[in-house]
């Protein structure tokens, strides 16, 4: 065993399209890349409703799981649809700190493959592959139509029995395209017939729909057919918790395991990283308990996803103007993103100075009414 052994890995695409952003001097430069939520000035968005709370300094470890008051919050506000005794939670640092713990765990209940859609977050394949699972992608998005792929839930019916399938609860990064309830209600029948287990990725709740019961209806409908599915849920983005890393990994209709599935998340988070940050988490567990900052903190939820609907309708308005008519499913699709595939990155961060990564997914929050006419002439310009 030497230092030989080891290659050189190129840096993670996102980040280092950041760093890129960040260095470059141009004023009018913009930045749809990492998906973040920003304010009108371009900087992350600061939530009100968490900027006055006072946590009182404590540093003693939390346990293992999580702080038990946080998890009672947030099981009750967002799974309030679900028995107790039937689900179980540990907190993670992040959304993809329990994507990984997911995979493990989905490891050693002896899952040797984990279907994911296509395309799916870029991180997924490697969170996943580094917990020792094979990722394999089913047909999902159709880059022409820029909807769901007709053959979609064909795919689903033709993988094995009692396979791993993840899906995203809403907002599909990076698409945007979601499942509608009458696709949801087919993929149930499906899973319910082959006994598949669902991995659900949680990471933009109240951010998308209308209401936190559309964001979760995915979440619900599975719970209501009894299969047995994780979800992780991350809130870097619904509360612009991006580096204090606050997120959950929640299994569902577990029946009589909870114990056997909790003592083995406990065992995998102590040799990682014994213990998941106390500070975000009393952040969380003060706006879930008090109805006056909770009502706020919705009410700006409300404003962002208002503030992206507006942004999509107006690009695919003035991309109209360029007669580009395929951008017009962009107002169907929900969320924080949305995909061009047929972008050409590299010439709008060369002579636009426009961070995008080359995937074409678009971050629909950094668009804002001062960089929209000058974004849409570049993607007009930019398009293969």
């Amino acid at each position: 065993m030497s230092i030989q052994k080891l290659t050189y890995l190129e840096p993670d695409p996102i980040f280092a399209l950041k760093s890129e952003f960040e260095r470059d001097t141009n004023p009018q430069k913009i930045n749809l890349g990492i998906g973040v939520i920003t304010n009108d000035q371009g900087n992350t968005y600061a939530f009100e409703s968490l900027q006055n709370i006072v946590v009182p300094k404590n540093d003693n470890y939390l346990p293992i799981e999580g702080d038990p008051i946080f998890k009672k919050r947030f099981e009750d506000f967002f799974l309030d649809f679900a028995d107790k005794e039937n689900i179980t939670s540990v907190q993670t640092v992040g959304g993809t700190h329990a994507n990984f713990l997911a995979g493990r765990i989905f490891q050693k209940m002896g899952f040797e493959k984990i279907y994911f859609p296509n395309p799916t977050w870029s991180n997924h394949p490697g969170i996943f592959g580094e917990a020792g699972l094979e990722v394999t992608k089913i047909d999902y998005y159709d880059s022409e139509t820029k909807k769901l792929k007709t053959n979609f839930l064909k795919s689903v019916e033709n993988i094995a029995d009692n396979s791993l399938i993840s899906l995203d609860a809403c907002g599909h990064n990076p698409t945007g395209v979601d499942l509608n309830s009458d696709e949801i209600a087919e993929i149930i029948n499906i899973a319910k017939k082959k006994k598949l287990i669902f991995f659900i990725d949680a990471a933009y709740i109240g951010l998308v729909n209308d209401t936190l019961e559309q964001d979760l209806e995915l979440v619900k409908k599975l719970y209501e057919a009894e299969i047995t599915f994780a979800m992780a849920f991350s809130f870097s983005k619904n509360m612009s918790l991006y580096g204090q890393r606050l997120g959950l990994l929640t299994f569902l209709n577990i029946k009589n395991k909870k114990e056997i599935i909790t003592s083995n998340l406990e065992k995998i988070i102590r040799v990682t990283l014994s213990n998941a940050p106390r500070y975000p988490s009393d952040l969380a567990t003060q706006i879930l308990g008090d109805k006056t900052l909770l009502e706020k903190w919705q009410q700006e939820l409300k404003t962002i996803r208002k503030d992206m609907l507006k942004m999509r309708q107006q690009l695919v308005y003035k991309l109209n103007l360029y007669n580009i008519v395929t951008a017009n499913a962009l107002v169907e699709q929900k969320g924080l993103f949305s995909l061009f595939s047929n972008l050409d990155t590299k010439k709008l961060k060369k002579d636009y100075a426009i961070y995008i990564p080359k995937n074409g997914r678009i971050n629909i929050s950094g668009i804002k009414p001062n960089n929209l006419d000058r974004l849409a002439e570049a993607i007009s310009q930019s398009l293969f």
